[in-house]
């Protein structure tokens, strides 16, 4: 998965923009506030998609009822996820 794959979509963006959850006093409070949630729920979108990555290269084995991560798959998304 690539980083663009994790952004916000358009329609989201739109909506936490013009119907924040209350009213502000100025536009600048307005703009910083609106700017900050939308940043929390973007990292929140990557944090969730990047466990999820990681999750997904770790297999089990129900035989031996063990976990583990093949080292060739592990190095190869590493270096998908720019981490070498």
């Amino acid at each position: 998965m690539k980083a663009e794959d994790t952004e916000m979509d358009k329609e989201t963006l739109e909506d936490m923009y013009f119907n924040p959850p209350t009213t502000f006093a100025n536009e600048f409070v307005y703009t910083e506030v609106i700017l900050r949630d939308i940043a929390k729920a973007q990292a929140q979108i990557s944090f969730k998609t990047g466990i999820k990555e990681v999750l997904d290269a770790i297999h089990y084995e129900p035989d031996s009822n063990a976990f583990y991560v093949n080292p060739n798959e592990w190095q190869a998304r590493l270096k998908d996820w720019g981490i070498e």
